[in-house]
């Protein structure tokens, strides 16, 4: 349970961070069994989870503008997850491109050095870039 001191800090001292389903009781009045509460945080790093009514008593604002503040985090939070994903894929798909270039060079070291390296592999093989893959792929992709 939150003491009246935390309600004396006012709108300005408390950050909407977003909502969690992990917790379900309201870390202000106590009430069990929610959907979900809205994550709030003190500057100072303290966070409380609670109900969206109780949540709007303690950052002075309406329950309506808080729960737009709370799906704006939201999705701010799945924007950056997305945005991890994406260069963590990014990168391990740069990673296999260089392991693949390093194979062809050793099965192919006439290749002639060209503007996109595939090109020169496609060329003195006489395969196209998608069967250079496979026969990489069916190498054990070393």
């Amino acid at each position: 349970m939150v003491s009246k001191a935390y309600f004396e800090k006012g709108a300005d001292r408390w950050f909407i961070r977003g909502s969690s389903d992990e917790v379900t009781t309201c870390g202000i009045c106590g009430r069990s069994e929610l959907k979900g509460t809205m994550v709030l945080e003190t500057p100072d790093g303290e966070t409380i989870y609670c109900g969206s009514d109780c949540g709007a008593r303690l950052a002075g604002k309406p329950a309506a503008a808080l729960r737009k503040e709370q799906k704006a985090a939201d999705d701010r939070k799945k924007d950056e997850e997305r945005k991890a994903r994406a260069a963590a894929q990014a990168a391990a798909a740069g990673d296999e491109e260089a392991k693949i270039m390093f194979w062809l060079r050793s099965q192919y070291p006439q290749a002639k050095a060209t503007r996109d390296p595939r090109d020169g592999f496609a060329e003195a093989s006489g395969k196209s870039w998608f069967q250079l893959r496979k026969d990489w792929a069916a190498a054990g992709k070393p």
